[in-house]
Protein backbone atom coordinates (compact mmCIF):
# COMPACT_ATOMS: atom_id res chain seq x y z
CA UNK A 1 0.00 0.00 0.00
CA UNK A 2 1.38 3.43 -1.05
CA UNK A 3 1.00 6.34 1.48
CA UNK A 4 2.31 9.89 1.10
CA UNK A 5 5.37 11.44 4.12
CA UNK A 6 6.25 14.99 3.97
CA UNK A 7 9.60 16.08 5.61
CA UNK A 8 10.18 19.33 7.81
CA UNK A 9 13.09 20.13 9.94
CA UNK A 10 12.60 22.36 12.59
CA UNK A 11 13.82 19.15 14.34
CA UNK A 12 11.65 18.21 17.39
CA UNK A 13 13.54 15.76 19.91
CA UNK A 14 10.96 13.47 21.27
CA UNK A 15 9.57 10.26 19.33
CA UNK A 16 5.88 11.73 19.96
CA UNK A 17 3.78 11.59 16.85
CA UNK A 18 2.42 14.83 17.76
CA UNK A 19 5.71 16.62 17.22
CA UNK A 20 5.55 19.65 15.35
CA UNK A 21 8.71 19.34 13.14
CA UNK A 22 8.23 15.03 12.37
CA UNK A 23 6.74 13.85 8.60
CA UNK A 24 3.37 14.49 9.15
CA UNK A 25 0.16 12.73 8.84
CA UNK A 26 -3.03 13.70 7.13
CA UNK A 27 -5.88 11.84 7.32
CA UNK A 28 -7.55 11.60 4.14
CA UNK A 29 -11.52 12.74 3.70
CA UNK A 30 -14.49 11.21 4.88
CA UNK A 31 -14.61 8.56 2.48
CA UNK A 32 -13.29 5.98 5.09
CA UNK A 33 -10.25 5.20 2.51
CA UNK A 34 -7.60 5.63 4.96
CA UNK A 35 -4.73 7.85 5.74
CA UNK A 36 -1.81 9.28 3.90
CA UNK A 37 1.64 8.95 5.10
CA UNK A 38 4.08 12.30 4.88
CA UNK A 39 7.91 12.02 5.76
CA UNK A 40 10.38 13.62 8.04
CA UNK A 41 11.28 16.93 7.34
CA UNK A 42 13.43 16.52 3.62
CA UNK A 43 15.62 19.48 2.80
CA UNK A 44 15.07 21.66 -0.30
CA UNK A 45 16.82 24.37 -2.56
CA UNK A 46 16.84 27.75 -0.61
CA UNK A 47 14.66 30.08 -1.99
CA UNK A 48 11.39 32.54 -1.32
CA UNK A 49 8.93 30.23 -2.84
CA UNK A 50 7.14 29.70 0.55
CA UNK A 51 7.03 33.32 1.06
CA UNK A 52 6.42 34.50 -2.62
CA UNK A 53 3.83 31.93 -3.34
CA UNK A 54 6.03 30.67 -6.26
CA UNK A 55 4.04 27.71 -8.41
CA UNK A 56 5.35 24.06 -6.80
CA UNK A 57 5.63 23.18 -10.27
CA UNK A 58 8.90 25.33 -10.42
CA UNK A 59 10.97 23.16 -8.00
CA UNK A 60 11.06 20.90 -11.04
CA UNK A 61 13.10 23.42 -12.75
CA UNK A 62 16.77 22.83 -12.39
CA UNK A 63 18.00 26.19 -10.47
CA UNK A 64 20.98 28.42 -10.15
CA UNK A 65 23.00 26.84 -6.85
CA UNK A 66 23.01 29.35 -3.94
CA UNK A 67 26.74 30.92 -3.84
CA UNK A 68 28.71 28.05 -4.28
CA UNK A 69 31.17 28.04 -0.91
CA UNK A 70 35.11 27.04 -1.38
CA UNK A 71 35.36 23.82 -0.94
CA UNK A 72 39.01 23.60 -0.61
CA UNK A 73 38.93 22.46 3.50
CA UNK A 74 41.90 20.59 4.79
CA UNK A 75 40.98 17.14 5.18
CA UNK A 76 42.67 14.45 7.88
CA UNK A 77 41.82 11.69 9.18
CA UNK A 78 43.11 9.41 12.50
CA UNK A 79 42.89 5.77 12.37
CA UNK A 80 40.08 4.51 10.67
CA UNK A 81 38.22 7.12 11.70
CA UNK A 82 37.62 10.20 9.49
CA UNK A 83 37.26 13.84 10.88
CA UNK A 84 36.17 16.96 9.35
CA UNK A 85 38.22 19.50 8.17
CA UNK A 86 40.06 22.04 10.68
CA UNK A 87 39.84 25.16 8.84
CA UNK A 88 39.43 26.79 5.91
CA UNK A 89 41.59 29.20 3.64
CA UNK A 90 41.57 33.03 4.25
CA UNK A 91 40.17 33.71 1.27
CA UNK A 92 36.93 31.12 2.45
CA UNK A 93 36.79 33.13 5.75
CA UNK A 94 36.23 36.25 3.86
CA UNK A 95 33.73 35.06 1.88
CA UNK A 96 31.97 33.35 5.00
CA UNK A 97 32.09 36.70 6.58
CA UNK A 98 29.41 37.13 8.83
CA UNK A 99 28.22 33.31 8.31
CA UNK A 100 27.48 32.86 12.00
CA UNK A 101 25.69 36.10 12.25
CA UNK A 102 23.44 35.05 9.34
CA UNK A 103 22.37 31.79 10.77
CA UNK A 104 20.55 33.54 13.53
CA UNK A 105 18.01 34.61 11.29
CA UNK A 106 17.26 30.57 10.80
CA UNK A 107 15.55 29.72 14.44
CA UNK A 108 14.60 26.45 13.51
CA UNK A 109 17.96 25.29 12.16
CA UNK A 110 19.16 21.93 13.48
CA UNK A 111 21.49 22.00 16.26
CA UNK A 112 22.51 17.71 16.51
CA UNK A 113 22.63 15.30 13.78
CA UNK A 114 22.69 11.48 13.35
CA UNK A 115 24.66 11.09 9.50
CA UNK A 116 24.48 7.70 8.41
CA UNK A 117 26.85 7.33 5.06
CA UNK A 118 26.98 4.20 2.88
CA UNK A 119 30.91 3.95 1.80
CA UNK A 120 29.79 1.53 -1.13
CA UNK A 121 27.88 4.30 -2.66
CA UNK A 122 28.58 4.97 -6.16
CA UNK A 123 32.27 4.18 -6.55
CA UNK A 124 32.63 4.52 -3.00
CA UNK A 125 32.64 7.85 -3.27
CA UNK A 126 29.88 9.41 -0.32
CA UNK A 127 32.77 9.29 2.78
CA UNK A 128 34.70 11.98 0.91
CA UNK A 129 31.84 13.89 -0.57
CA UNK A 130 30.95 14.49 3.16
CA UNK A 131 33.80 14.64 4.80
CA UNK A 132 35.67 17.03 1.98
CA UNK A 133 31.92 18.79 1.21
CA UNK A 134 29.81 18.61 4.09
CA UNK A 135 31.79 18.51 7.22
CA UNK A 136 33.21 21.86 7.01
CA UNK A 137 29.80 23.46 6.58
CA UNK A 138 28.65 21.57 9.84
CA UNK A 139 31.25 22.37 11.58
CA UNK A 140 31.04 26.26 10.58
CA UNK A 141 27.36 26.35 11.53
CA UNK A 142 28.39 24.70 15.02
CA UNK A 143 26.38 21.55 14.28
CA UNK A 144 27.10 18.82 16.37
CA UNK A 145 27.27 15.51 14.33
CA UNK A 146 27.27 11.66 15.50
CA UNK A 147 28.42 9.82 11.88
CA UNK A 148 27.79 5.81 11.39
CA UNK A 149 29.38 4.19 7.81
CA UNK A 150 27.02 1.21 7.10
CA UNK A 151 28.71 -2.41 6.87
CA UNK A 152 26.07 -4.06 4.93
CA UNK A 153 22.99 -3.85 3.66
CA UNK A 154 20.20 -3.44 5.98
CA UNK A 155 22.61 -1.90 8.75
CA UNK A 156 20.85 1.65 8.56
CA UNK A 157 17.62 0.08 9.08
CA UNK A 158 18.90 -2.31 12.23
CA UNK A 159 20.34 0.88 13.56
CA UNK A 160 17.60 3.62 13.20
CA UNK A 161 15.56 1.01 15.12
CA UNK A 162 17.80 0.89 18.01
CA UNK A 163 18.86 4.61 18.17
CA UNK A 164 18.11 6.64 20.48
CA UNK A 165 16.69 9.77 18.11
CA UNK A 166 15.68 12.00 20.94
CA UNK A 167 19.55 13.14 20.98
CA UNK A 168 19.23 14.66 17.34
CA UNK A 169 17.03 17.29 15.27
CA UNK A 170 17.35 15.45 12.48
CA UNK A 171 19.06 12.39 10.65
CA UNK A 172 21.07 12.99 7.86
CA UNK A 173 21.67 10.29 4.75
CA UNK A 174 24.96 10.71 2.74
CA UNK A 175 24.44 8.14 -0.36
CA UNK A 176 21.75 6.85 -3.67
CA UNK A 177 18.28 6.26 -4.27
CA UNK A 178 18.64 3.06 -1.94
CA UNK A 179 19.92 4.45 0.42
CA UNK A 180 17.29 7.21 1.16
CA UNK A 181 14.71 4.73 0.63
CA UNK A 182 16.34 2.67 3.99
CA UNK A 183 16.15 5.07 6.06
CA UNK A 184 13.56 6.61 5.19
CA UNK A 185 11.81 2.94 5.55
CA UNK A 186 13.73 2.63 9.39
CA UNK A 187 12.37 6.04 10.47
CA UNK A 188 8.89 5.22 9.52
CA UNK A 189 9.23 1.66 10.28
CA UNK A 190 10.44 3.13 14.15
CA UNK A 191 7.66 5.65 14.75
CA UNK A 192 4.97 2.97 14.08
CA UNK A 193 6.89 0.52 16.76
CA UNK A 194 6.84 3.68 19.08
CA UNK A 195 3.85 4.51 18.73
CA UNK A 196 2.36 0.88 19.35
CA UNK A 197 1.02 0.30 15.70
CA UNK A 198 0.69 -2.88 13.94
CA UNK A 199 3.10 -3.29 11.28
CA UNK A 200 0.57 -4.71 8.73
CA UNK A 201 -0.59 -3.59 5.22
CA UNK A 202 -3.80 -1.70 6.90
CA UNK A 203 -2.10 0.20 9.24
CA UNK A 204 -2.80 3.76 10.15
CA UNK A 205 0.87 5.89 9.72
CA UNK A 206 2.33 7.31 12.64
CA UNK A 207 4.34 10.62 11.76
CA UNK A 208 8.25 9.86 11.90
CA UNK A 209 9.94 11.21 14.98
CA UNK A 210 12.46 13.61 12.74
CA UNK A 211 13.09 15.18 10.02
CA UNK A 212 14.93 13.75 6.42
CA UNK A 213 18.07 15.35 5.22
CA UNK A 214 19.60 14.03 2.00
CA UNK A 215 23.22 14.69 0.46
CA UNK A 216 23.45 13.00 -2.76
CA UNK A 217 26.29 10.52 -3.64
CA UNK A 218 24.89 7.70 -5.71
CA UNK A 219 24.65 7.16 -9.12
CA UNK A 220 20.77 8.35 -10.34
CA UNK A 221 19.90 10.64 -6.79
CA UNK A 222 16.10 10.74 -7.89
CA UNK A 223 15.07 12.16 -4.23
CA UNK A 224 17.96 14.60 -4.58
CA UNK A 225 17.03 16.12 -8.15
CA UNK A 226 13.24 15.96 -7.07
CA UNK A 227 14.01 17.96 -4.16
CA UNK A 228 16.96 20.90 -5.10
CA UNK A 229 16.86 20.23 -9.20
CA UNK A 230 20.19 19.44 -8.93
CA UNK A 231 22.83 16.82 -7.88
CA UNK A 232 25.09 19.02 -5.50
CA UNK A 233 25.80 17.82 -1.98
CA UNK A 234 26.84 21.66 -0.86
CA UNK A 235 23.38 23.15 -1.79
CA UNK A 236 22.02 20.09 0.33
CA UNK A 237 24.02 20.97 3.02
CA UNK A 238 23.07 24.59 3.44
CA UNK A 239 19.36 23.67 3.51
CA UNK A 240 19.97 21.08 6.08
CA UNK A 241 22.10 23.85 8.23
CA UNK A 242 19.47 26.00 7.90
CA UNK A 243 16.27 24.37 8.55
CA UNK A 244 14.22 24.23 5.22
CA UNK A 245 11.96 21.50 5.22
CA UNK A 246 9.76 20.21 2.20
CA UNK A 247 7.44 17.60 3.01
CA UNK A 248 7.37 14.80 0.38
CA UNK A 249 4.67 12.11 -0.25
CA UNK A 250 5.88 8.00 0.63
CA UNK A 251 3.75 5.02 -0.31
CA UNK A 252 3.14 1.53 1.79
CA UNK A 253 3.91 -1.47 0.02
CA UNK A 254 1.51 -4.52 1.09
CA UNK A 255 1.10 -7.73 0.29
CA UNK A 256 -1.16 -10.10 2.02
CA UNK A 257 -2.12 -7.92 5.14
CA UNK A 258 1.63 -7.18 5.65
CA UNK A 259 3.89 -4.40 5.48
CA UNK A 260 6.84 -4.61 2.75
CA UNK A 261 8.04 -1.37 2.56
CA UNK A 262 7.80 2.45 2.64
CA UNK A 263 9.45 3.88 -0.69
CA UNK A 264 8.63 6.57 -3.00
CA UNK A 265 8.56 4.98 -6.41
CA UNK A 266 8.18 1.03 -7.88
CA UNK A 267 8.23 -0.42 -11.82
CA UNK A 268 7.02 -3.55 -12.35
CA UNK A 269 7.34 -5.61 -15.97
CA UNK A 270 10.88 -3.82 -17.87
CA UNK A 271 11.89 -2.12 -15.22
CA UNK A 272 11.60 -4.98 -12.25
CA UNK A 273 13.38 -7.56 -14.54
CA UNK A 274 15.56 -4.82 -15.71
CA UNK A 275 17.34 -4.67 -12.02
CA UNK A 276 17.04 -8.28 -11.44
CA UNK A 277 19.30 -8.81 -14.32
CA UNK A 278 21.50 -6.20 -13.07
CA UNK A 279 21.25 -7.82 -9.31
CA UNK A 280 22.81 -11.10 -11.03
CA UNK A 281 26.16 -8.81 -12.55
CA UNK A 282 27.29 -7.27 -9.62
CA UNK A 283 30.62 -7.85 -10.51
CA UNK A 284 30.34 -5.36 -13.32
CA UNK A 285 30.89 -1.59 -12.75
CA UNK A 286 27.50 -0.14 -11.74
CA UNK A 287 27.22 2.01 -15.58
CA UNK A 288 28.37 -1.02 -17.71
CA UNK A 289 25.97 -3.08 -15.50
CA UNK A 290 22.98 -1.26 -15.97
CA UNK A 291 23.41 -0.27 -19.85
CA UNK A 292 24.34 -4.68 -20.20
CA UNK A 293 21.20 -4.61 -18.13
CA UNK A 294 18.59 -2.38 -20.46
CA UNK A 295 20.13 -4.05 -23.58
CA UNK A 296 19.62 -7.50 -23.04
CA UNK A 297 15.81 -6.60 -21.36
CA UNK A 298 15.40 -5.36 -24.27
CA UNK A 299 16.19 -7.98 -26.45
CA UNK A 300 14.49 -10.59 -24.59
CA UNK A 301 11.55 -7.56 -24.65
CA UNK A 302 7.80 -9.63 -23.54
CA UNK A 303 4.94 -8.53 -22.26
CA UNK A 304 3.83 -9.26 -18.58
CA UNK A 305 -0.42 -10.60 -18.30
CA UNK A 306 -1.63 -8.93 -15.07
CA UNK A 307 -5.08 -7.82 -13.19
CA UNK A 308 -4.53 -4.23 -12.26
CA UNK A 309 -6.83 -2.22 -9.63
CA UNK A 310 -6.71 1.32 -9.24
CA UNK A 311 -8.58 3.91 -7.56
CA UNK A 312 -8.31 7.11 -9.70
CA UNK A 313 -8.45 10.87 -8.49
CA UNK A 314 -10.25 13.59 -10.56
CA UNK A 315 -7.49 15.52 -12.34
CA UNK A 316 -9.26 18.48 -11.85
CA UNK A 317 -10.26 19.06 -7.76
CA UNK A 318 -8.21 16.04 -7.02
CA UNK A 319 -11.20 15.05 -5.03
CA UNK A 320 -11.02 11.09 -4.05
CA UNK A 321 -13.61 8.99 -5.53
CA UNK A 322 -15.52 6.07 -3.70
CA UNK A 323 -14.30 2.49 -2.93
CA UNK A 324 -16.97 0.92 -5.48
CA UNK A 325 -15.09 3.36 -8.11
CA UNK A 326 -12.40 1.34 -8.62
CA UNK A 327 -11.11 1.01 -12.29
CA UNK A 328 -9.84 -2.64 -13.39
CA UNK A 329 -7.55 -3.20 -16.13
CA UNK A 330 -6.54 -7.04 -17.31
CA UNK A 331 -4.26 -7.79 -20.16
CA UNK A 332 -0.30 -7.79 -21.22
CA UNK A 333 1.84 -4.78 -20.31
CA UNK A 334 5.34 -4.22 -21.18
CA UNK A 335 5.74 -1.46 -17.67
CA UNK A 336 3.62 -0.40 -15.15
CA UNK A 337 5.45 2.49 -12.72
CA UNK A 338 3.66 3.72 -9.65
CA UNK A 339 5.27 7.01 -8.62
CA UNK A 340 4.54 9.35 -5.59
CA UNK A 341 7.29 12.17 -6.46
CA UNK A 342 8.56 13.28 -10.19
CA UNK A 343 11.77 11.13 -9.60
CA UNK A 344 13.67 13.88 -11.39
CA UNK A 345 17.34 12.51 -12.43
CA UNK A 346 19.81 13.66 -15.16
CA UNK A 347 18.66 10.99 -17.67
CA UNK A 348 15.18 12.50 -17.09
CA UNK A 349 15.11 15.99 -17.26
CA UNK A 350 11.30 16.30 -17.31
CA UNK A 351 11.03 13.58 -14.69
CA UNK A 352 10.27 10.14 -14.45
CA UNK A 353 6.63 11.33 -13.58
CA UNK A 354 5.94 14.82 -14.46
CA UNK A 355 1.98 14.37 -13.98
CA UNK A 356 2.47 14.30 -9.84
CA UNK A 357 4.18 16.93 -7.22
CA UNK A 358 6.41 16.29 -4.12
CA UNK A 359 3.37 16.39 -2.03
CA UNK A 360 -0.07 16.56 -3.60
CA UNK A 361 -1.22 13.27 -2.03
CA UNK A 362 -1.51 11.41 -5.28
CA UNK A 363 0.34 9.09 -6.95
CA UNK A 364 1.18 8.93 -11.01
CA UNK A 365 0.19 5.34 -11.98
CA UNK A 366 1.97 4.90 -16.09
CA UNK A 367 0.71 1.89 -17.88
CA UNK A 368 2.33 0.71 -20.90
CA UNK A 369 0.61 -1.69 -22.79
CA UNK A 370 2.38 -4.28 -25.21
CA UNK A 371 3.65 -2.70 -28.40
CA UNK A 372 6.45 -3.47 -30.67
CA UNK A 373 10.52 -3.21 -29.42
CA UNK A 374 11.06 -0.27 -32.03
CA UNK A 375 7.64 1.93 -30.33
CA UNK A 376 9.23 0.86 -26.89
CA UNK A 377 12.43 1.93 -27.41
CA UNK A 378 10.89 5.40 -29.18
CA UNK A 379 9.29 5.81 -25.31
CA UNK A 380 12.35 5.26 -23.17
CA UNK A 381 14.77 7.65 -25.40
CA UNK A 382 11.88 10.48 -24.76
CA UNK A 383 12.62 10.00 -21.10
CA UNK A 384 16.39 11.66 -22.14
CA UNK A 385 14.30 14.89 -23.78
CA UNK A 386 12.36 17.35 -22.88
CA UNK A 387 9.02 15.89 -25.11
CA UNK A 388 6.08 13.97 -24.02
CA UNK A 389 7.34 10.79 -23.12
CA UNK A 390 3.92 9.51 -22.68
CA UNK A 391 2.56 11.14 -26.49
CA UNK A 392 2.23 7.45 -27.67
CA UNK A 393 -1.12 5.05 -28.48
CA UNK A 394 0.16 2.30 -25.72
CA UNK A 395 0.78 4.33 -23.09
CA UNK A 396 -1.99 5.86 -20.82
CA UNK A 397 -1.24 7.83 -17.34
CA UNK A 398 -3.30 8.22 -14.09
CA UNK A 399 -3.45 9.91 -11.22
CA UNK A 400 -4.41 7.56 -8.14
CA UNK A 401 -4.87 7.16 -4.19
CA UNK A 402 -4.32 3.19 -4.62
CA UNK A 403 -3.07 0.80 -6.54
CA UNK A 404 -3.35 -3.25 -6.51
CA UNK A 405 -1.18 -5.10 -9.10
CA UNK A 406 -1.18 -9.28 -9.49
CA UNK A 407 0.27 -11.54 -12.42
CA UNK A 408 -2.36 -13.25 -14.23
CA UNK A 409 -0.87 -16.96 -13.44
CA UNK A 410 -0.48 -16.17 -9.61
CA UNK A 411 -2.90 -16.60 -7.28
CA UNK A 412 -3.36 -13.45 -5.12
CA UNK A 413 -3.97 -15.28 -1.72
CA UNK A 414 -0.19 -16.19 -2.51
CA UNK A 415 2.16 -15.36 -0.05
CA UNK A 416 5.67 -15.83 -1.45
CA UNK A 417 8.36 -12.69 -1.05
CA UNK A 418 10.89 -11.52 0.40
CA UNK A 419 11.91 -7.71 0.73
CA UNK A 420 14.56 -4.85 0.33
CA UNK A 421 17.01 -6.42 3.86
CA UNK A 422 16.83 -9.66 2.13
CA UNK A 423 14.69 -10.93 5.09
CA UNK A 424 12.48 -14.32 3.72
CA UNK A 425 9.00 -13.32 4.18
CA UNK A 426 8.14 -16.95 2.98
CA UNK A 427 9.62 -20.09 0.78
CA UNK A 428 9.67 -18.47 -2.68
CA UNK A 429 8.56 -20.45 -5.36
CA UNK A 430 9.45 -20.73 -9.26
CA UNK A 431 7.02 -18.37 -10.26
CA UNK A 432 8.25 -14.94 -8.67
CA UNK A 433 8.27 -11.78 -9.92
CA UNK A 434 10.53 -8.48 -9.82
CA UNK A 435 9.61 -5.06 -8.41
CA UNK A 436 12.33 -2.19 -8.77
CA UNK A 437 11.82 -0.11 -5.71
CA UNK A 438 13.72 2.77 -5.67
CA UNK A 439 16.42 1.09 -7.42
CA UNK A 440 16.26 -1.78 -5.04
CA UNK A 441 15.25 -5.32 -5.89
CA UNK A 442 11.80 -6.88 -4.15
CA UNK A 443 10.07 -10.12 -5.77
CA UNK A 444 7.14 -11.05 -5.24
CA UNK A 445 4.45 -13.97 -6.12
CA UNK A 446 1.48 -12.25 -4.92
CA UNK A 447 -0.63 -9.49 -5.19
CA UNK A 448 0.90 -6.53 -4.30
CA UNK A 449 -1.16 -3.19 -2.80
CA UNK A 450 0.44 0.11 -3.06
CA UNK A 451 -1.47 3.15 -1.35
Amino acid sequence: MASRAPARFPGSRGLSAEAPLSPHLRSSSSDGMGERLRLPGLYRRVSAWSDSGEDPADWRRPSSVPGRLSERCDEWSSGSERSAARGCSEADERSLGGYSARLQGFPNRPKSLKVIINPHSHKGEAPNVYYRHVAPLFKLADIQTHVTETNYKGHALALLKECELQEYDGIVCVGGDGSVSEVVHGLLLRAQMDAGKAINGSLSPVRAPLPLGIIPAGTTNVLAYSLHGIRHSVTAALHIIMGNIQPVDACTFSSNDKLLWFGFSSMFGFGGRTLALAEKHRWMPSSQRRDFAVIRTLANLKPESCDLSFLPISNHQLSYHHKDQWQHIQGQVLNVSIMAIPCLCSMAPRGLAPNTRLNDGTMALIIVRSTSRPEFVKHLKRYATLKNQFDFPFVETHLVKEVKLCPQNVSPCGNDLYGHNGEVHSGLSEDVYPWNIDGDLLEASSEIHVR
